[in-house]
């Protein structure tokens, strides 16, 4: 199903790219963070995923990172993802549908431009899973997947003094890291 929506995406003239994240015009930086936003606005996200500009900057500065973006046949941005190389994987980072372009379902053409850079790269694309197991995410990034596998992670603190100042006022609720829980002050 999802290569089918694809091309007729590509038919009704979306048009899907991706480069370095450094090299991306900006206005394909301005239409991510666009998106971004109206897909965290629209999933009710906790205020720790509202990144601010100089956030997105740094990212789209790093030599790691990749833009893959839909563009809608009038040329806006209709979804969008940044993919960022680590541990010998590309990793499905953060990504967003424009509201008006979601009957379409963009995301899938970025997906396909995520996936197509992982054979340039010759890297595995590890997408996660989804917000909880076989929820509806985790079924759509599934229906892009050859392989499925776990993955762990650390919670680890190198600076101890750091850390205790971004947590101040935050209360301790388990959550890693502290300063990034959704009991903000």
């Amino acid at each position: 199903m999802h290569r089918r929506h694809m091309r007729r995406n590509v038919r009704l003239g979306f048009v899907s790219t991706v480069c370095a994240a450094r090299d991306a015009p900006p206005e394909e930086r301005a239409g991510f963070r666009e998106v971004y936003r109206q897909t965290m606005v629209r999933d009710q996200a906790c205020r720790r995923y509202f990144f601010s500009d100089a956030y997105f900057e740094e990212l789209f500065a790093s030599p790691e990172a990749w833009l893959a973006t839909t563009r809608a046949p009038d040329g806006t941005v209709a979804s969008a993802a940044l993919v960022v190389r680590s541990d010998g994987l590309l990793h499905y980072y953060l990504g967003g549908t424009a509201d008006a372009h979601l009957a379409r379902s963009p995301a899938k053409n970025v997906f396909g431009e995520m996936s197509a850079l992982c054979v340039r790269l010759g890297l595995p694309l590890h997408l996660g899973g989804g917000l909880s197991p076989g929820d509806g995410l985790e079924d759509f990034k599934r229906g892009f997947s050859n392989a499925s596998g776990r993955i762990h992670t650390h919670e680890i603190v190198c600076d101890a003094a750091v850390y205790a100042s971004l947590s101040e006022g935050h209360p301790a609720s388990g959550f890693f890291p502290a300063y990034r829980s959704q009991h903000l002050p």
